[in-house]
C-alpha cells in the first residue's frame, strides 16, 4: 500500500541519514534526517518522528551546536512523554545531561543523568541500561565525582561483558545451526545418491537376468 511505501522510503532516508552521520558528513546526514522527518510528519508516526529528533539532536551536538541539539532533544521529550516506550525519553534525558556537561552546568548534567537512570533501571533492556550507566560515568567524571564516575563504568562494563557475551554466544548458536542444517542436508544429498546408486545397480542386475534368460 501508499503508507507501506511511504513508511519504508522514510526509514530508507533515515537509514542513509545514518551512514552519512558515522562516516562524519554531518551535512547530508542533516538533509537525509530532514527528508525522513518530513515523511514522518504527514504519516503522524510519533515515535518515528521523536528517534528523528533524537538523530537529528545527536548530529548537532557532535558537531557542538549545543543550542540547536537541545532544542531537538527536547522536541523528542516532549512528543513522547505520554508514551509507554521510555526508549526515546532515556535517551533524550541522556542528552540533555551531556549537553548540560557540556556547558560545565554540572548540576543540570546531573539531575538529568539521574532521572534517565531512574527510567532506565526499569526498562529490560540491558542494552539501554548500558548505554545509561556509560552515559552516567562520563557526567560525573565530568562533574569531579570520581567515585559515582567509577561506579557507574563498572555497571557498564559488567553489563557489556554480559551483552558481549551473549552476542558470542548467540553468533555460535546460529553457526551450530546453519553447520546442522548443512550436515542434514549433506546426509540426504548421500542418502539419496545410494538410492539412485542402489535403483541403477538393480535396474543393470534385471537388465543381465533378462538377457541370461533371452528377454
Amino acid at each position: 500500500s501508499d503508507l507501506t511505501n511511504k513508511t519504508n522510503e522514510a526509514s530508507t532516508l533515515h537509514n542513509i541519514g545514518m551512514i552519512f552521520k558515522n562516516k562524519g558528513d554531518f551535512a547530508k546526514a542533516i538533509d537525509y534526517y530532514n527528508k525522513a522527518l518530513a515523511i514522518r510528519i504527514k504519516e503522524k508516526d510519533t515515535l518515528k518522528i521523536a528517534s528523528n529528533y533524537i538523530n537529528l539532536g545527536n548530529v548537532y551536538r557532535e558537531q557542538k551546536k549545543t543550542i540547536k541539539a537541545l532544542r531537538y532533544f527536547k522536541k523528542a521529550y516532549r512528543l513522547n512523554k505520554k508514551s509507554k516506550n521510555k526508549t526515546i525519553q532515556i535517551s533524550a534525558l541522556s542528552n540533555f545531561a551531556l549537553i548540560y556537561s557540556y556547558l560545565k552546568n554540572h548540576k543540570l548534567a546531573i539531575k538529568y543523568i539521574k532521572e534517565s537512570l531512574k527510567l532506565a533501571e526499569n526498562q529490560t533492556s540491558e542494552m539501554i541500561k548500558s548505554t545509561t550507566y556509560k552515559v552516567a560515568s562520563y557526567i560525573f567524571q565530568n562533574s569531579g565525582d570520581y567515585k559515582q564516575a567509577l561506579d557507574y563504568f563498572m555497571k557498564y562494563n559488567k553489563l557489556n561483558n554480559k551483552i558481549f557475551s551473549l552476542r558470542k554466544a548467540k553468533q555460535i548458536a546460529n553457526m551450530q545451526i546453519k553447520y546442522e542444517t548443512e550436515k542434514v542436508k549433506n546426509e540426504n544429498l548421500v542418502l539419496k545418491a545410494q538410492e539412485l546408486l542402489k535403483t541403477e545397480t538393480l535396474k543393470r542386475i534385471k537388465t543381465i537376468n533378462f538377457s541370461l534368460f533371452g528377454f
